[in-house]
């Protein structure tokens, strides 16, 4: 049963991130979600104990959050939860802006949030890791 609760910086510890991400050199680092859990709107949807998304907007300045997110592999079959939940977070977030931060190859996740509302805006070179990505956003 698929479940949607609040993330909790814990979850971290039991997370498989997606080989999409992965490659990118993404992982649940427990101290940096940590940081955005605190600082903004976070949830995480399970399905009987599995995580499959971990995620949310993370406060900037008082009107500007960044929204991240973390996916795991073989989660098709709950994408269509995953993205109304996301979708419900962006709309009632209380940030004017809220950008979101895709690297540049990453072709579902462009198109993802793109689907969410968000315009691109620019591409920010060796922005993670050595890697370029494309900035998105969506102003209110």
């Amino acid at each position: 049963m698929i479940e949607v609760v609040a993330a909790r910086p814990e979850m971290a510890k039991r997370f498989q991130l997606q080989s999409a991400q992965q490659v990118l050199g993404h992982h649940a680092d427990i101290a940096i979600l940590t940081h955005a859990i605190e600082n903004g709107v976070a949830m995480a949807v399970v399905d009987e104990g599995r995580i499959l998304a971990i995620g949310g907007v993370m406060k900037v300045w008082d009107d500007r959050g960044n929204a991240w997110g973390l996916l795991a592999d073989d989660i098709g079959y709950a994408f269509p939860t995953i993205h109304r939940v996301v979708k419900r977070v962006l709309d009632t977030s209380p940030f004017q802006r809220i950008e979101a931060q895709v690297a540049v190859g990453h072709e579902a996740g462009q198109r993802w949030v793109r689907l969410l509302g968000l315009d691109h805006e620019g591409r920010m070179r060796a922005f993670f890791r050595g890697h370029d990505y494309d900035l998105f956003a969506r102003v209110k």
